[in-house]
C-alpha cells in the first residue's frame, strides 16, 4: 500500500507540473493573439489611411483644400428653395461620400441648423434618435424646423401625430429656434402649451403654421401659445381663426395668411408695421352672403410702411378688404378675384360694381406711386380698365386677366398709343394681358408697339419708358380664324421683327383657358 501511495503522489506531482506548463503556454499564446490582433488592427488602420491618401491622389474632388470644401458644403446646404421632405438631407449625403467628408461635415455646426422631418409612424424611434444627434451637432447655433405630419395610409382625412415627448425634447432648444414650419402638427401645439413657462422663443423670427379644415373640426381648441416673440417679423398662416395665436402680432413686417375674411380684416388695425401683406380669404367658410363680414371701420386702417399688397378671394371678400386699408407708399398691388359662383350670377353686375368702386376708392385715398399692378377677375371690358387705372401714371408693370364675358378690345391698345395719349402710362415697360379678344385690329396693336419702342420726345415732359415686354394670351381661337390668314402671318412676322434682345413680344392662343 505504501508503494501505491507513493506512486500516486509522484503522478499527481508530475500532472501538476504539466498543468502549470500548459496554463503558462495558453497564457503565452493568448498574449501573442492579443498582440497579433493589435498588429492586424494597426495594419488595417494603416491600410485605410493609405487608401484615403490614394483616393485623394486619384480624385480631384477629395483633394480640394478644407477651406474650399467648407464653402462648398455651406452652399450645398443652403435651403433657399425651401424644405425638401422627400430627399435625404444634404449634410447626410455629404457625410456618406467618404470618411474625410464625414469628419468635415460633422464638425461644421452651421450645416445642422435646418431640420426637415416628415414624421413616420414606422420610423419615429429612429427619427427621434437622429433628431437628437442633429441637435448635438448644431452646437448652440439658431435652428430652423420644418415639420410635416402625413395622412394615415387608410384614411386621408386623418394625420399621424408624433408622441408629445418628442416635441418636449425639441422644446428644450426653444431659445435657439429661428424659423418654424409646422404642417398639421397639433402635438407640437400641445407641447408648447404645456411647457410655455419653461421654454420661451426669443429668437423666433419666421413662423409658418398650416392646419387643415378637417383637423379644425376635430379640435375645438387650436390655440398656439407662443407668448413673447420679440424677434418675430414674418408669418405665414393657414387656419380658420387666428385669434388663438398668442404672439406679438404688432411686430410683424411680412404677413401671408389664408383665413376667414372677417379675421383678415381684423389684421390691419393690429399689424401697423407691415411692409408686405398677402391675404387669401377662406372661400369655404364664407358662403354666399356678406353676413359673415365684419363691417369696415369708418376710417380704413393706414399702413404707412406697406409696399406690397396681395388680395385673393371672392368678390365680396376682396371688396371688403379694399375698404379696410389705406396704403400711402404702396408700390406693388396684386388682386385675384375668384370666378363668381353660380348662385351669385344674378348679382354679378352689383358685385363687380362694388369691387370697382372699392378699388377706385383705394386709389383715390392712397397718395402713392404704384409701379406694379396685377388684376385678375374684374369682369369688365378692357377700356373700362383704362378708366379705372388712368390715375396711376407711375405704373411700370401691368398684368390684366379679364374673365368672360369681358373682352380685350381695340380701345385698350388705342389708349396705350403714346402718340395719341402721351400722358397715359408713360412709364409702362411691361404689359401682360389674358382673356378673350374682342374687336382688336392688329394694325392698332402694331402702331401702339411702335410708339412704345420709339416714344415721342417732349422737352417739357419726362422721357417715356421703352417697352420691354408685351405678352398677350387670348382664349378664343375664333378671333384668329376670323382674320385673313396672310394678314395674321404678316402680323406675327412684324411682332418678331419688333422684338429684340431688349424687348420680348408674344401673342398666343391658350386652348386650356378657363371658360
Amino acid at each position: 500500500m505504501g508503494e501505491i501511495a507513493t506512486k500516486i503522489r509522484e503522478i499527481g506531482y508530475t500532472n501538476g507540473l504539466e498543468k502549470e506548463a500548459l496554463l503558462q503556454g495558453i497564457a503565452t499564446v493568448h498574449e501573442e493573439l492579443i498582440a497579433a490582433k493589435a498588429h492586424v488592427e494597426r495594419l488595417q488602420r494603416n491600410k485605410s489611411t493609405l487608401q484615403e491618401k490614394l483616393n485623394v491622389a486619384t480624385s480631384p474632388i477629395l483633394s480640394i483644400p478644407v477651406e474650399l470644401a467648407t464653402e462648398i458644403f455651406t452652399l450645398a446646404c443652403d435651403d433657399g428653395d425651401g424644405p425638401q421632405f422627400d430627399i435625404l438631407p444634404t449634410p447626410l449625403t455629404l457625410g456618406h461620400t467618404c470618411r474625410a467628408w464625414r469628419r468635415l461635415a460633422w464638425s461644421m455646426p452651421h450645416l445642422w441648423q435646418t431640420v426637415v422631418i416628415r414624421f413616420s409612424e414606422e420610423r419615429i424611434d429612429i427619427q427621434g434618435e437622429l433628431l437628437q444627434e442633429w441637435l448635438d451637432r448644431s452646437k448652440e447655433l439658431g435652428l430652423n424646423f420644418y415639420f410635416a405630419c402625413p395622412p394615415h395610409k387608410f384614411d386621408s382625412t386623418a394625420f399621424y401625430e408624433p408622441p408629445p415627448s418628442l416635441f418636449k425634447q425639441l422644446l428644450q432648444t426653444s431659445n435657439r429656434w429661428s424659423n418654424l414650419y409646422s404642417h398639421n402638427c397639433l402635438s407640437l401645439r400641445n407641447a408648447i402649451a404645456e411647457t410655455r413657462a419653461s421654454y420661451p422663443f426669443p429668437m423666433l423670427s419666421r413662423l409658418r403654421l398650416y392646419i387643415t379644415d378637417f383637423q379644425e373640426t376635430l379640435h375645438d381648441d387650436l390655440s398656439w401659445t407662443f407668448g413673447a416673440t420679440p424677434s418675430l417679423r414674418s408669418m405665414d398662416v393657414k387656419m380658420f381663426n387666428p385669434e388663438g395665436l398668442d404672439l406679438e402680432w404688432e411686430r410683424l413686417t411680412h404677413l401671408k395668411v389664408h383665413l376667414h375674411v372677417g379675421f383678415c380684416a381684423l389684421i390691419f388695425p393690429v399689424c401697423t408695421l407691415l411692409e408686405s401683406c398677402e391675404l387669401s380669404s377662406d372661400v369655404c367658410s364664407m358662403y354666399d352672403t356678406a353676413d359673415d363680414l365684419v363691417p369696415p371701420d369708418p376710417l380704413p386702417s393706414t399702413l404707412s410702411k406697406l409696399k406690397t399688397l396681395s388680395l385673393t378671394g371672392q368678390a365680396r371678400a376682396v371688396t371688403h378688404l379694399l375698404d379696410c386699408v389705406t396704403a400711402p407708399i404702396l408700390e406693388k398691388l396684386s388682386i385675384k378675384v375668384h370666378p363668381v359662383r353660380r348662385w351669385e350670377w344674378a348679382d354679378m353686375e352689383e358685385l363687380m360694381g362694388d369691387f370697382r368702386d372699392a378699388l377706385e376708392d383705394l386709389f383715390s385715398r392712397s397718395s402713392y406711386k404704384l409701379t406694379e399692378l396685377s388684376l385678375c377677375g374684374l369682369n369688365a371690358e378692357s377700356e373700362d380698365y383704362v378708366d379705372i387705372l388712368h390715375p396711376l401714371s407711375s405704373l411700370r408693370r401691368l398684368s390684366l386677366t379679364i374673365p368672360r364675358p369681358g373682352k380685350i378690345t381695340d380701345d385698350f391698345f388705342d389708349a396705350l398709343n403714346l402718340e395719341d395719349n402721351p400722358d397715359l402710362f408713360s412709364q409702362l415697360s411691361e404689359v401682360n394681358l389674358e382673356g378673350d379678344l374682342g374687336s382688336v385690329d392688329i394694325d392698332t396693336v402694331i402702331k401702339m408697339v411702335r410708339t412704345r419702342l420709339s416714344p415721342p420726345v417732349s422737352e417739357d415732359k419726362p422721357q417715356p419708358a421703352l417697352l420691354r415686354a408685351m405678352h398677350v394670351t387670348y382664349w378664343n381661337k375664333s378671333w384668329a380664324e376670323k382674320s385673313d390668314e396672310g394678314r395674321m402671318a404678316k402680323f406675327y412676322s412684324e411682332l418678331a421683327a419688333l422684338s429684340s434682345g431688349q424687348t420680348s413680344l408674344t401673342w398666343q392662343w391658350n386652348d386650356g383657358a378657363q371658360t
